[in-house]
């Protein structure tokens, strides 16, 4: 690889890795004066249920176990919806496995860009999805919406992997993030 194609692929990296920091830049800033809305009250009591009592917890609402991810964030002050109600960076802290999913949702619409056409190329879907206000708001919310695109975008993207190199590793993916 020549100085020129790797000074190439790097600036086309970091420019990926520019819409992926202004998004998350974007999701931040948007969500931390917000409220928490009448479904993500619920989806978090269910989240925290099911850590503290297991499975078998009833769901108001939502009945996606994913939720417990967004829950890990409020067992210092025990789900006080309070605190919530009062702390930007509590809120912060229960939305931002939904932010993650979002950004490695951004990542894997790259990644596959760029084996079907070239990184430069990827820099249109992921500039697409980085701006996309629908993503940028979603991205923020204690929901599963976010978790259920990124699971279901990257069991199909192993299932294409799988498709051009049937090997193990790439089936086993494919149904591990089916199952997820």
């Amino acid at each position: 690889m020549s100085s020129s194609s790797r000074s190439f692929h790097f600036n086309t990296s970091l420019a990926a890795g520019g819409l992926l920091a202004g998004m998350l830049t974007l999701m931040i800033l948007s969500g931390l004066h917000k409220p928490l809305a009448y479904d993500e009250t619920n989806n978090l009591q269910y989240g925290y249920q099911f850590l503290t009592l297991g499975p078998s917890a009833p769901p108001e609402g939502q009945r996606m176990p994913i939720l417990a991810l967004n829950a890990l964030g409020c067992i210092p002050f025990q789900c006080d919806f309070e605190v919530l109600r009062n702390s930007e960076w509590a809120r912060f802290a229960v939305r931002w496995p939904a932010m993650l999913f979002a950004l490695l949702t951004g990542f894997f619409i790259f990644r596959w860009s760029s084996q079907l056409f070239s990184p430069k190329a990827a820099l249109l879907p992921l500039a697409l999805f980085c701006l996309n206000p629908n993503f940028i708001a979603h991205g923020k919310e204690l929901t599963s919406d976010l978790s259920t695109v990124f699971f279901v975008l990257t069991s199909v993207y192993y299932f294409w992997c799988f498709y051009k190199e049937p090997v193990l590793k790439n089936l086993f993916l494919c149904a591990l993030m089916t199952g997820l």
